[in-house]
């Protein structure tokens, strides 16, 4: 169903992938890859940001870039829903995203 949507709306302008910032699944790294193998480069939004300690958030939200199976260059966005950290960056991409497909 969800594969269906994915592929056959054209109206669709991305997707939106969210993995916990702390722990990296299979799961995560699979759907990353499928996203991609159907076309798509999702933003990912890493959540649960406010849980990590000022002095370990850059090395975890880096090893989180790595093990998800970001690219070079692509983007990963830390987010908060707590303190609202990141808010306006997912915004800005969002806007981006949708003038760089309208």
């Amino acid at each position: 169903l969800i594969e269906s949507y994915l592929t056959d709306r054209a109206s669709l302008l991305g997707v939106v992938l969210l993995v916990e910032s702390r722990v990296v699944t299979d799961q995560d790294r699979q759907t990353l890859a499928w996203l991609r193998s159907i076309g798509h480069t999702p933003l990912v939004v890493a959540t649960k940001a406010d849980r990590l300690k000022p002095a370990e958030r850059v090395r975890v939200l880096r090893q989180t870039h790595l093990d998800v199976g970001l690219l070079e260059g692509q983007m990963l966005i830390p987010y908060s829903s707590v303190t609202g950290d990141g808010r306006n960056r997912v915004w800005a991409a969002l806007r981006e995203l949708a003038r760089a497909r309208t």
